[in-house]
């Protein structure tokens, strides 16, 4: 398949899981980028936010994505120590924070996060992270 044709299908097709399969075969990233944003689907934004490395892009999905599962796909992406901070402290959904908590290194975020997030079990990993 040309990259047209596949740019074509994982825009374009009415089946899910057609423009899930064209997302993993897509090298174009500002198109993968609208996908993560704006399909309809979650596992076709997921699919898509999993083949982003862009940190501006990662970030506008962490900030605008309304479902836990593409930004905590999001969140594996993302290298930026800042950034995942922010997501930490900010993060609606614990499971997007426990998934932070276990990646950043900050001594500061890690000591506030155990000591005030609303979920026991992020405050019990951040304690941890702490203590290694």
């Amino acid at each position: 398949m040309d990259p047209h044709e596949i740019a074509r299908t994982a825009v374009e097709n009415a089946d899910d899981e057609a423009r899930c399969a064209a997302v993993q075969k897509l090298k174009d990233s500002r198109l993968l980028a609208e996908i993560a944003m704006t399909d309809p689907h979650i596992f076709v934004r997921e699919a898509a936010v999993k083949r982003i490395t862009d940190a501006g892009v990662l970030a506008r999905i962490l900030e605008n994505e309304p479902d836990y599962g593409v930004r905590r796909a999001a969140v594996d992406q993302l290298r930026d120590e800042s950034l995942l901070v922010k997501t930490a402290l900010s993060d609606p959904d614990w499971i997007v924070r426990l998934a932070v908590v276990a990646r950043i290194h900050d001594r500061d975020a890690l000591s506030l996060i155990a000591a005030n997030d609303s979920s026991r079990l992020v405050r019990e990993v951040a304690g941890r992270q702490l203590r290694e």
